[in-house]
């Protein structure tokens, strides 16, 4: 959250991607067994997951691409999932794209 008087620009933008994401929860849930993940979010998981069995706080540009690509996502994908949480500041990107997550 972000504390302050006035609303910018990323602030509507997190808003609608929360109001997305709820509607999509709302979607699954009454429709069948198999939740629909949108793309950004199963990069970002798969991202998490990975770092998680390997107890690091670091994963490559080139071990994510290698990750998701195996999995069916492309590098556009890729990249927009890397824009949008740095963005949300859940992890930080150095120049080369490597991650390293701020909350562990």
């Amino acid at each position: 959250l972000r504390w302050a008087d006035q609303v910018i620009e990323d602030d509507v933008n997190e808003a609608l991607r929360l109001m997305k994401m709820s509607k999509v929860s709302l979607e699954d849930t009454l429709q069948d067994d198999n939740p629909k993940v949108d793309p950004i979010t199963a990069v970002y998981t798969a991202i998490r997951d990975w770092a998680d069995v390997q107890h690091t706080v670091s994963v490559s540009y080139d071990r994510a691409v290698a990750l998701l690509v195996s999995k069916g996502h492309s590098r556009e994908v890729l990249d927009a999932c890397l824009d949008e949480y740095a963005s949300l500041d859940v992890w930080l990107l150095d120049g080369e794209r490597n991650i390293t997550f701020v909350d562990v």
